[in-house]
């Protein structure tokens, strides 16, 4: 018996595995996207000394172009964000849903709804997290 519910949970477990996508992994913007997104903004398009202190420190790029900064709606991107962030928590939790915000051309910032944003390249590599930007 325990053979056939090994045999019954492995081909239901592979089913579900192969058929179900990643979907509704982006969250809609909010007023702390919002926010975020104003943030970022602010350092990667200005220039003056406060600002250009903080893109330094953080390693983010100066942007000409519009948008500089924007929040992601594309499922797969989101899909992509949310597999880097189980990567970088790596606790066997969901971090899905996520806030995924483009800053330039070559960051990510990617928010699951807790106190972390954590910033990737654009190859989905951490680059580091920041804490409490309310």
């Amino acid at each position: 018996m325990q053979f056939l519910l090994t045999i019954m949970f492995f081909f239901s477990s592979q089913q579900r595995v192969l058929t179900s996508p990643v979907i509704n992994s982006c969250r809609a913007s909010t007023a702390w996207s919002t926010s975020k997104i104003n943030y970022f903004q602010a350092i990667v398009t200005g220039t003056d000394a406060r600002n250009t202190t903080f893109r330094q420190a953080y390693d983010l790029p100066y942007v000409t172009t519009s948008p500089a900064v924007e929040l992601i709606s594309d499922e797969t991107q989101c899909g992509n964000a949310v597999t880097a962030l189980q990567a970088l928590y790596a606790d066997g939790k969901t971090h899905s849903p996520v806030f995924l915000i483009r800053i330039g051309t070559t960051r990510f910032a990617i928010a699951d709804g807790s106190l972390s944003v954590h910033i990737f390249d654009s190859n989905y590599q951490y680059k580091f997290s920041m804490r409490a930007l309310d």
